[in-house]
């Protein structure tokens, strides 16, 4: 049996149910799942969420796969995922201090492993995750995702994987609309 260790990405904002707020969760959320599927690909994402946790005061989470790294390259893949969510919502139009605000905890993650592995400033690698997702693929993979996050508020690694496939051209929206049936079970069980 496997087991995976999760590290988790959190956006900290102000508690609200403003959907803008949501809408930038979701693309914030979806920044660092989209960066996480291209540079980590053969590690497993558990499910991201914009379901408002009071006690930790955030509004989104995702939980990945927590990859045991051994070279400076995969540290800073590792950073450029977490400067993803940020970069995302610059993007797609937040405002520079809000996207601020709510990947703090992403970029003091990310400074401790920069320091750590002396890998440059860290605006190099925000700048490298804004290129990363600024890429046609990626944009419509993060607008997808969000969109479906905006939605149903909870994505697990199977939506996550056709949704980016969508976007690449390699599934269709019939496939993913057949997938939630399958997955719903028949109408009228009961479970």
């Amino acid at each position: 049996m496997l087991t995976y260790r999760m590290k988790r990405c959190t956006i900290e904002r102000k508690m609200t149910t403003n959907s803008a707020v949501k809408r930038m969760t979701a693309i914030h959320e979806a920044g660092h799942t989209v960066a996480h599927l291209r540079l980590h690909e053969h590690f497993y994402i558990g499910k991201i969420t914009i379901v408002p946790d009071e006690n930790r005061h955030t509004e989104g989470l995702g939980e990945f796969e927590e990859p045991d790294f051994g070279s400076v390259d995969d540290w800073r893949d590792e950073v450029v995922i977490l400067c993803a969510g940020f970069a995302a919502q610059i993007i797609f139009g937040d405002v520079e201090e809000q996207a601020t605000a709510g990947a703090s905890s992403d970029f003091e993650k990310a400074q401790e492993i920069v320091s750590a592995w002396d890998l440059g400033p860290l605006t190099d690698h925000i700048e490298t995750a804004k290129i990363l997702l600024d890429e046609p693929r990626n944009r419509r993979a993060v607008e997808r995702i969000a969109n479906e996050l905006t939605k149903v508020e909870t994505l697990d690694s199977d939506d996550l994987q056709i949704l980016s496939d969508i976007a690449d051209g390699k599934a269709t929206e019939a496939s993913y609309a057949r997938f939630k049936l399958l997955r719903a079970g028949p109408i009228g069980s009961k479970e």
